[in-house]
């Protein structure tokens, strides 16, 4: 494994030997970006929803906070 001259590991393709390509890289940085962009909405909207529904407990950072919890538990 080749390290960085701060000497982490640098990602190779799985199954090579070789540095993934460019592009590839790129395609999933966008895509990791574009599901953040997406997902931040989707809490923003649904907290919006239940705050007028529920009225307390369920700000954009209580939804957060409970997404997080969940992925630990998971």
């Amino acid at each position: 494994m080749k390290l960085s001259k701060q000497g982490n590991p640098i990602p190779m393709a799985a199954g090579h030997g070789k540095q993934p390509p460019v592009d590839d890289l790129l395609t999933d940085i966008r895509s990791v970006i574009e599901h953040a962009a997406y997902g931040a909405q989707i809490v923003a909207t649904l907290s919006r929803q239940l705050v007028l529904e529920r009225r307390r407990g369920f700000a954009e950072k209580n939804l957060r906070r409970m997404v997080l919890f969940g992925e630990k538990a998971a």
